[in-house]
């Protein structure tokens, strides 16, 4: 990324030297029978390179190319006709057009592949963050790849693990009424409740933007129940807390769990199983 960016500054350095000089250069030689032509030659030149900058060096070249052709054939005719002597202005405007073009295509490329390279960075560290930025939970990649470890130690040694799922059932229409902020601070709420209540061993992940997931090594059902009805009674704690903030809202939560039978699959056909038993908490 360095050499790229030390290319972009290279080019637009040579581009603004070059300019300054085809100005220079252009102003020197300047009279006022060429004034109108110049005017034309410059325009068309920033004309040229904006719509290189802003497409490809390419379409740049092919216009820079027909420009050059068009107006060499006039001095040429103007020289062959009447006599007009070329001037030092006219083969500025002649080498300087395509040359001006290249250094804008060659920034616009630079440009793009730095581009294409950050959308590339910036997914690759999507992929690689295991944490969930609002809740600090871990998330769903790691969810499935710690399910799978579980399920192939409690297949090998004979031990037990529990899934428990916690759901906000009406995240969307909460978010309507708080806003982004406020939801996401609720969340991060339930979040700490969930940690205060669980081990240290236990696991937790945010499934989705409504769903809380605890894997619960060594754990059954009788002890996934307990863990419940503490996160329960401190979601009722928090609906108070929230009512006292004046803020007329009530978080309903869902919450599902089982112990991991051989029955149930992989990760993703546990996980489905606990999630259908999510109907059933009222």
């Amino acid at each position: 990324m360095n050499k790229i960016n030390e290319k972009i500054d290279l080019f637009i350095l040579g581009l603004f030297t070059f300019i300054f000089l085809v100005v220079g250069l252009v102003m020197l030689n300047i009279n006022d029978s060429i004034k109108m032509n110049t005017f034309v030659m410059f325009g068309l030149m920033f004309f040229i390179l904006m719509v290189t900058y802003l497409s490809s060096i390419q379409l740049g070249l092919i216009m820079s190319s027909i420009t050059v052709f068009i107006y060499a054939s006039y001095i040429l005719y103007n020289n062959i006709s009447y006599g007009i002597k070329v001037s030092l202005t006219s083969y500025i405007w002649i080498v300087g057009i395509p040359i001006a073009t290249i250094i804008t295509g060659n920034i616009n490329k630079n440009i793009h592949e730095l581009q294409k390279l950050n959308m590339k960075l910036t997914q690759e560290y999507k992929d690689l963050v295991s944490i969930d930025s609002e809740t600090g939970l871990r998330n769903l990649k790691i969810f499935y790849n710690d399910v799978n470890k579980e399920i192939s130690k409690a297949k090998r040694y004979n031990s037990k693990f529990s899934l428990m799922i916690i759901k906000l059932p009406y995240y969307y229409y909460l978010k309507k009424i708080l806003g982004q902020t406020q939801t996401n601070e609720v969340m991060r709420n339930i979040s700490n409740s969930i940690t205060s209540f669980t081990r240290n061993e236990d696991i937790r992940y945010s499934l989705e933007r409504d769903k809380i997931g605890i894997l619960m090594p060594n754990t059954g059902n009788d002890g996934a129940q307990v863990v419940k009805e503490r996160i329960k009674n401190e979601i009722r704690k928090l609906n108070l807390k929230l009512s006292d903030d004046g803020k007329s809202v009530n978080i309903d939560i869902k919450i599902a769990h089982l112990e991991y039978k051989s029955s149930m699959g992989d990760s993703i056909g546990f996980k489905n199983v606990v999630e259908e038993e999510l109907q059933y908490d009222v």
